[in-house]
Order: structure tokens, then sequence, then C-alpha cells
């Protein structure tokens, strides 16, 4: 049991490990967890929780400019979960990419053609998109609008701060 909870406590150091996500890591790794290490595990070594705060008033907020007139506001987030508020204009792309993050996307305003892994659909106000974890995906802005993108697991690369590279087009 200690080298198991000792190799668990050094991915949590380099941020492999996220809350509760302590089984698909060990499966990955070919580990049977036991409720007795999931316990000990919670209990001793979640340190390092990253959160937002507990209410996101957006009209305080600036809108951060991705590039080709996309712009976004992260409305809350911790370890497992992200929740961003995405502005597009007209004709802004977000060209084909792909990521390990299981993304579930509302649209608010505007009208919107998603690509998700070859299959082409127009989503407006009130319509939901869901992409699974590795599928290739992108988005055109048809009329200007808003999106509401939720990540699970957090999306580490957006709070790094570096450019998102599938940002900066308009058709």
């Amino acid at each position: 049991l200690k080298p198991m909870v000792e190799t668990f406590q050094n991915n949590m150091k380099m941020g492999v490990i996220q809350r509760y996500g302590l089984e698909k890591l060990a499966w990955a790794k070919g580990f049977q967890i036991n409720k007795l290490l999931f316990k000990h595990y919670k209990s001793k070594t979640i340190k390092m929780k990253r959160f937002s705060k507990k209410y996101i008033i957006t009209k305080n907020m600036e809108w951060e400019a991705l590039g080709g007139g996309v712009s976004r506001k992260f409305l809350g987030y911790d370890n497992q979960i992200m929740m961003v508020k995405v502005k597009f204009e007209k004709g802004a792309l977000g060209a084909p990419h792909q990521h390990f993050h299981t993304q579930a996307t509302y649209c608010i305003s505007g009208k919107f053609e998603f690509d998700i892994d070859g299959e082409k659909k127009v989503i407006e106000a009130g319509d939901g998109v869901y992409i699974e974890p590795n599928l290739l995906h992108s988005a055109v802005c048809l009329e200007e609008g808003m999106l509401i993108d939720t990540f699970s697991p957090v999306r580490e690369d957006f709070l790094s701060g570096g450019a998102v590279s599938y940002f900066g087009d308009k058709k």
C-alpha cells in the first residue's frame, strides 16, 4: 500500500492526479483501487486544490481577447470541472482541435456550425453540444453569439495564461 500511495502522491505533486480522478489514473496504470487506498488518498494527500471564487460576477470582469473575434470569461473551476463563457463575432472560427477533456457546450445566443468527428450540425440559442474526449471538433460562428463551455477535468492550459492555438482566424 505504501509504494502505491507514494506514487500517487508524487503524481499529485506533478499535477497529474486531480481531485477524485484517482480511479481513472489507477485504471490507466493497471491498478485496482481498494477503498482503503482511496480513503487514505482523499484524507491525507489532497492539498493542491485549485479553485475559483465562489461567486463570479461577470459584469465586473473584462473579456479576455483570444484573437479572431473570440473572447472569454471564466465562470468557475476546480480541479475537476471548468465553465467558461465565450463570445464570438460573426465569422469567428474555433479551428479543428482535440483534447482529452470531456466538453459540454450550451448556446446562449447566436448561431454556430459545429463539426464533431466529421458530423456537422448548426446549433442556436437553447441548443447543447456534447464532445467526447479526443474527438476532433471545430466551430464557425454564423451569427454573433455566446457559448457556455464546460470541461472536465479543468483546462489547465487555459489557466496557464498561454495563447489558445485554435482561435485567431475569421471566415
